[in-house]
Formats: C-alpha cells, structure tokens, sequence
C-alpha cells in the first residue's frame, strides 16, 4: 500500500478582486511525508486557511503543482460545510456519508460522538442556533471514527474551553500515533509544539520558516513582540508620562526594565521577571515621604494598589535613582498601566505612568484568573 504524502510546487493562489488582485498564496513549495505532524502558523491573512484549502481539494490553485497520495479529511474553519437549517445530529450522518459511511457504520458510532459533542438537547436544534465553539464540538464529533490518511484541521482547536480542547486534543494525538499525516492550523503556540514535530511559518502568503516547532514558533513569537513593541513605543514611548505638583519634586524616566537582559522594554513575557526604575527629585524635604504603585489594565480593573514607606533618612536631597523589583510578572496577557506616585503622607506631589503589554507563547483557554497571582513589590535606592 502506497503511503500518504503531499507534495507542493510553486504554489500560488490569486484572487481576482474589482480593484487590485489579492495574492494570497506565493510560490509554495512543500512536502510532507507519511507520520510528519505539521503545524502551520501565521498571522491572520498570512494564506494558512487558502493552502488548507488546496490541500483539502475545496479550492483551487492558479499556479503551481499539487500531488496529494492518501484520503484527505478536512475539519476546515468553523462553520465552513455545515448545514445550518439541519440539526446537529443530522449533520453528523450527512458528514459520514461525505466521509463514504454507510447508514449502518454511521449508525454504530452515533451515540458515541453525540457523547463526545456534550451539546445536550442542541444536538437536535439547527445548526444556526449554536456558538462557533458548539459548532467546533461537533466538527471534532465527526473525527471520533474516521481513520483517514491526511487529516486536516483548521483553528477549531482554539475555540472552546479547557476541558473540551483536552478532548480535542487527545482525538489529534491519537490520528497521530497511527503514523498518518496530520496538519494542523492553530494561533496556540502551545498546541503547535505539542502536536506537530514539524511547523510552517507562512508571512503574507510567503514560506518564512519550516523547521522544528520549538525553533519557528519562537521565531515567530519574537517577531509579533517586536512589532507590538514599537507600536506601543510610537504611541506611548518608553519612559512614563509624568505630571507633578510643582517643580522642586517629581517622578522622572520611568521605565520598565527586563529581569533577562536588564533593558527597557514595553513588551514582557508572561512569568517574566520585571523590574521598574525611575528617579525622584527634591525629595528629602519630606515629612512622611512614601511611593504608591500602582496597576490597571486597559479596561479599567485595578489589579494592583501598593504604598511604601521610605525612611527619609535614605533619601538624598536632590535626585534620588529607585528601583521596584517587581519579580514574575504573571497578569494575563493584555495591555496594562503601571503608575508610580511620590506622596507627602496622604498628599500626592507628583505622578507617572506607563504602559506596558503582557504577552505570552501560549493561547490561554476559559477559567483563567485575570492576576494569578499578587507580585511581590520590593523598593530600593540604587548606589
């Protein structure tokens, strides 16, 4: 028996537009062999759904050469191929008998993916009444008998919550531990490295990378943290905005530094180690002199409110360079403002803020906490 492979030669993919063509696909050339597990990454609009596609037999090239040995299964982008007047039960039998399932076949394995699903009562409701992650639920559904060659799946492991993407996950590894190809789309890095020991970098409907998934997917992270950082850069900067009562005191070159290389940066890695510098001016003079920190996220939820005491005898009365070792920061990634104030007491003489972007390699699925856990904040004088 001849083994399941797929070989791509120049492939390109252009769609004809009332203005400008779109090329979403340019000169692709790729093989896969039998037991190869490829994760395809890439920005949205990157092509990765279009080469699926091709691959699936759904979509046609407009250059190139595509040479696909083996019986392909597609469980493409949530949504595409159901039908949304049926009922989810019924669109698992009108799925088998795509798939060439006899009534029969199909019948001995119905309660088991109707099991699978969890949809309860929904799965004999039109399909237009679910949520993309039921419809993601009953796409896997459909993968619970099939034994097919080349399988195909697009994005649906990142709908749904952390119970089921355990499920899904385990029907992928199980399809992988048979030595057929499996080739999955997917924006979790995490799921990427897991599954796959092969992964494509596709940029703009270009090959950027294809190698091992540890290497290409940090190569990727690295890129998207770069270009966020000089987004924030351009529109914030990286020192904080500061505002004071007068100008004999204030809170001066806020910035937020990495514990990795001790360098400003806007952009952290989630669990990384951060700390914040700045430097007060004219602080001496002060009768109960104290630092607040203090941190929301964008949309306006404090996670974060902290006053420390400073003893004025370790205060220099001019400028005075400080550091707040902020230790892992493990907030969920999002945008955040990190504020710095210097206090007289209960009054506020001078104030400055920052923004700051938490990222992180992997996809976070439902249930997860805003703030794991509460940084511990430590203040010191730098020598």
């Amino acid at each position: 028996m001849t083994a399941p492979s797929i070989h791509l030669e120049g492939l390109c993919k252009v769609y004809p537009g009332a203005g400008t063509p779109v090329t979403a696909l340019s000169d692709i050339s790729v093989s896969i062999r039998n037991g190869e597990r490829v994760g395809i990454i890439g920005e949205n609009g990157a092509g990765k759904s279009t080469l699926l596609q091709i691959i699936a037999g759904v979509n046609d090239a407009t250059a190139g050469r595509v040479d696909i040995t083996g019986k392909v299964h597609a469980a493409l982008t949530v949504g595409m191929g159901v039908r949304e007047e049926a009922t989810g039960r019924e669109n698992l039998y009108l799925d088998g008998e795509v798939q060439g399932k006899t009534r029969d076949q199909i019948d001995a394995h119905i309660q088991e993916m109707i099991a699978f699903a969890e949809l309860g009562e929904f799965i004999d409701r039109p399909m237009r009444t679910y949520s993309s992650g039921m419809k993601a639920r009953l796409a896997f559904a459909s993968l619970v008998f099939v034994d097919p060659e080349i399988l195909i799946i697009d994005e649906a492991l990142s709908v749904g919550d952390a119970h089921f993407n355990r499920k899904a996950s385990a029907i992928v590894r199980r399809l992988c531990d048979r030595g057929k190809i499996v080739i999955v789309v997917s924006h979790s890095m995490m799921a990427i490295r897991e599954l796959c020991n092969r992964c494509i970098w596709l940029d703009q409907g270009r090959l950027r990378a294809d190698g091992n998934p540890e290497e290409v997917t940090a190569a990727y992270r690295e890129m998207i943290n770069a270009r966020e950082a000089a987004d924030i850069e351009r529109k914030f900067g990286v020192t904080g905005r500061s505002w004071s009562r007068n100008g004999d005191v204030g809170v001066h070159d806020l910035r937020l530094v990495s514990g990795h290389d001790a360098l400003p940066t806007v952009v952290i890695q989630e669990g990384a180690a951060a700390d914040l510098l700045f430097t007060l001016k004219g602080a001496h003079p002060l009768r109960s002199p104290k630092i607040r920190l203090w941190v929301e996220r964008n949309d306006g939820l404090l996670l974060l409110d902290e006053t420390l005491e400073i003893k004025k005898e370790e205060l220099k009365p001019d400028h005075q360079s400080m550091r707040l070792k902020l230790g892992a920061i493990d907030w969920r990634p999002f945008m955040y403002q990190l504020h710095v104030e210097l206090l007289d007491g209960e009054a506020t003489l001078a104030h400055s803020a920052i923004s700051l972007k938490v990222v992180e390699n992997n996809v976070i699925f439902g249930g997860e906490p805003v703030l794991r856990r509460a940084p511990l904040i430590r203040g010191q004088a730098l020598p």
